[in-house]
């Protein structure tokens, strides 16, 4: 659980900053969320704003298994609050 739970932080912290970079320790390379993730944070980037106040709390979540050049995956169900689209400036 606590994997999932930092997890789910950094990928806040990606949407709160417009930071798709931050995305490389939470999803799998290539995978359809990490181009999901991508598009959407490069829609910020594009338009100069982030998301304020997104917070994911981690409803449920399996156990961490082990994947390729020492990352883990682990399924998980989340909740996901409400958010304001913010420019980044004054973010």
């Amino acid at each position: 659980m606590e994997a999932a739970r930092a997890l789910a932080e950094l990928r806040t912290r990606a949407f709160g900053t417009a930071n798709a970079d931050l995305l490389e320790d939470v999803n799998t390379p290539r995978s359809p969320a990490m181009e999901a993730d991508r598009t959407e944070i490069a829609k910020l980037e594009a338009a100069g704003t982030v998301l304020s106040g997104l917070a994911v709390e981690i409803v449920s979540a399996g156990p961490a298994l082990p994947r390729e050049e020492g990352r883990i995956s682990v399924r998980a169900t989340v909740s996901t609050s409400g958010y304001t689209e913010r420019e980044a400036a004054g973010a």
